[in-house]
């Protein structure tokens, strides 16, 4: 074979190979979901120009060559598993281009894209039929709070919308607003909301698959964790309506203002100021409603105040008619609020440590969990708590165990009662990750035709979210603290001792109810059980007083495993006045006929202490 025909087979090969390269990443780009940002560039600047009003800009958005945007974050930087820090570099904007365009609302990339009309309020459902629209909707739409409404519905996110979609969630889209206001992306980035890899250009990857990234872009119910980041105080209601009603307010002032500058006419100046008291008196009446109804659903909500606004808005006097409220109940982090409560309502905290909350030392310690994992793992140990350790202690909270009877080839569970019921009164919890299904309607099987599985129920989804949020809240660090201050802090709550409490049976009952041992334990009226409440984690406690002295349920707390061999129950930080409290409540509950168990019949002998025996008389234990 001679040179030339050498040269020109070669030569036709490498051509091949270049078109099928290019072909094949064309192909990927256009029809995978990998897009990188010059295919979303070029059709956000396509339709921006569509939608533009403006001629000169229309001009000036068709003709902008796709370009990397990218923001330096100087103050939050990305913190390592191993604690070091790495600069926050954002280029999310590079393919969400549309992210402060207030005209790329989801109603007109809707009728650009699909050449149909929907209202804000149609905008839920119809995203949810139409999956390709609703990705270019997230990914083009201007953020909320950069538009007059938002819309949620049943999608995964908000997006922007000309009007809010549900009336009754004018609240959020002022919170949306404030937080867009306060939050501006060329100071915060996107990131330090919400994760992801702000460095990738190529969709899946910046949206951090657990094979990129160790923070995958975080699911909206759970952006409460980002904020704790920086956001010291979550515990109570925390946020002023102040800036929230100037943001209402400034635009009609701002209109006001134009229009009273427009005109001499003292006739067209008075409609003027008649029509803007007018509209401004509506925007006060809205906001005064919903603090009667938040203060109605929350009796614990603070005092709320009003104070005169004076001449600081243009065209309203200094009278008691025109004052208006400064201060409202607003709560802020409301998810972590509710994953803390919970927290301490299931005894979280007497089994995991969390700096400056908890001191638990049974399961792993959460003060740096959400730096170390990711929210799909979480979510997926409060549902299947032997998911990755098949000898957890850890009790099943929030799924419920279902049985089978081989005889009948029935399925049914049972109450804290020990009573079955049919597997169909169970209502399961919808669950989008495949992982946490499949692992839970895993059958075990235990023999002689006999298995088990789990079914996660509806009625705690939203305690599984709250809990999620808050252990992902926990990073080990917050950018808001002084260090030194956080530390001193951390001294001074492992360095106090638990409270001390009046010994008697009303104390012991708080402390029962403080502590979480209602999540473990059932506990009823002893002479009809049906009464009560409680977990089926331990043991019931309804009759407690006819099996144990008072002092064996003392000395049960301190050591709860010397009592009562693999028992799962941690050692609770409480004071001798609490234990003795918390012993004396539990005895109380004996039926009648029944009588009380003294020291001697329980507790273990002399010999027994002296040879370091702690195991009681196996005829009065519990398990």
């Amino acid at each position: 074979m001679s040179i030339v025909t050498k040269f020109i087979l070669w030569s036709t090969v490498l051509v091949v190979l270049v078109l099928f390269a290019t072909f094949k990443s064309v192909w990927n780009n256009q029809n995978s979901d990998k897009q990188d940002y010059i295919y979303w560039q070029n059709a956000y600047h396509s339709m921006a120009a569509d939608i533009a009003t403006d001629p000169i800009l229309k001009d000036k958005t068709r003709n902008t060559p796709p370009d990397i945007s990218q923001v330096t974050v100087l103050q939050f930087s990305y913190i390592e598993t191993d604690g070091t820090a790495q600069q926050r570099v954002d280029r999310c904007e590079a393919c969400h281009a549309g992210l402060e365009n207030p005209q790329m609302t989801a109603e007109n990339i809707i009728r650009e894209v699909d050449k149909v009309s929907v209202s804000a309020a149609q905008v839920p459902s119809y995203l949810e039929n139409h999956p390709a629209t609703r990705d270019i909707v997230f990914t083009l739409g201007a953020h909320p709070g950069k538009t007059p409404g938002f819309a949620k519905g049943g999608l995964n996110w908000a997006v922007a919308t000309s009007t809010n979609a549900d009336p009754s969630t004018e609240n959020q889209e002022l919170e949306y607003q404030n937080i867009a206001a306060k939050h501006p992306f060329a100071t915060y980035g996107c990131t330090t909301c919400h994760y992801g890899s702000g460095r990738e250009l190529v969709q899946d990857k910046a949206h951090g698959q657990a094979e990129y990234w160790l923070q995958p872009l975080m699911p909206s119910k759970y952006l409460d964790a980002a904020c704790a980041q920086c956001h010291e105080t979550y515990n109570g209601p925390a946020i002023s309506a102040q800036a929230a009603f100037n943001t209402v307010t400034s635009k009609l002032t701002d209109q006001y203002t134009k229009d009273k500058q427009a005109t001499t006419d003292p006739v067209k100046l008075a409609a003027i100021d008649a029509a803007y008291k007018a509209q401004y008196a509506v925007i006060e009446a809205k906001f005064q409603s919903q603090i009667t109804t938040l203060t109605a659903n929350d009796p614990a909500a603070p005092k709320l105040s009003l104070t005169s606004y004076a001449d600081s808005v243009p065209g309203l006097p200094n009278n008691d008619d025109t004052r208006i409220f400064a201060s409202t109940y607003l709560p802020e982090m409301t998810e972590i609020q509710r994953g803390q409560q919970l927290f301490r309502e299931n005894a979280c905290w007497g089994c995991h440590k969390v700096d400056g909350f908890s001191k638990g030392n049974v399961g792993p310690e959460l003060t740096y969990e959400g730096r170390i994992a990711v929210y799909s793992t979480i979510e997926h140990q409060l549902w299947e708590p032997r998911y990755k350790v098949a000898n957890c202690v850890m009790p099943y909270f929030f799924s419920q165990k279902v049985m089978n009877d081989p005889n009948t080839g029935k399925e049914f569970w049972l109450d804290s009662l020990g009573k079955p019921h049919d597997v169909s009164t169970l209502d399961p919890a919808d669950i989008d990750d495949p992982d946490i299904s499949a692992t839970l309607s895993e059958h075990h099987d235990i023999g002689d035709g006999k298995y088990y599985y789990f079914v996660p129920l509806k009625s705690h989804e939203a305690d599984v979210t709250a809990l999620t949020t808050y252990i992902l809240a926990q990073t080990g660090l917050n950018y808001s603290q002084d260090p030194s201050g956080r530390l001193a802090r951390l001294a001074a709550y492992n360095g106090a001792d638990p409270p001390s409490v009046p010994v008697t049976a009303d104390s012991g009952k708080l402390v029962f109810e403080q502590s979480g041992c209602y999540a473990c334990h059932y506990l009823g009226n002893p002479d009809n059980d049906a009464i009560g409440m409680g977990g089926v984690a331990g043991p019931n406690l309804s009759w407690e007083g006819s099996r144990h002295s008072r002092q064996w349920v003392d000395a049960h707390y301190v050591n709860p495993q010397a009592f009562v061999p693999k028992s799962i129950m941690p050692v609770f930080p409480l004071s001798d006045s609490q234990r003795a409290a918390l012993s004396l409540y539990d005895t109380s509950f004996i039926p009648k006929g029944g009588r009380p168990v003294s020291p001697d019949e329980d507790m273990p002998s002399t010999s027994m202490i002296a040879s370091k025996i702690m195991v009681p008389d196996v005829r009065y234990m519990t398990r």
